[in-house]
């Protein structure tokens, strides 16, 4: 991206860390167990420290891919490509779709939860 062409390669997984990961330790190490402690309390449970990810676990493998990225991208030649035509991106969209569905189809019930 144009913020790594910017910023550089140090300054650019510097900032990635401190945006994504901090926001990720803030919640996994103190807001996500304080609720969780709250959420036992609540319920009558004796009350212990439980790590928990929760919801920010998106957060954790953006910045996992945003690594990967910006280690494969010093080594990589930049690729120049034009945007697909809005048509076959629907078509294709529609494609996947219908080949997911397809798939789902013959699956017994009992092995739904997959």
């Amino acid at each position: 991206p144009k913020s790594m062409d910017r910023k550089g390669f140090r300054l650019f997984v510097e900032d990635k860390l401190v945006r994504l990961g901090g926001g990720f330790l803030l919640y996994s190490l103190l807001l996500g167990p304080i609720m969780m402690v709250y959420c036992i309390a609540y319920a009558g449970y004796p009350i212990s420290y439980i790590f928990y990810v929760g919801p920010p676990w998106f957060i954790l493998w953006l910045l996992n891919f945003t690594l990967i990225y910006a280690v494969i991208a010093q080594f990589a030649a930049p690729v120049k490509m034009n945007m697909p035509h809005p048509v076959i991106l629907l078509l294709f969209g529609a494609f996947l779709s219908a080949a997911f569905y397809g798939t789902a189809v013959g699956v017994p019930q009992e092995w739904q939860f997959l």
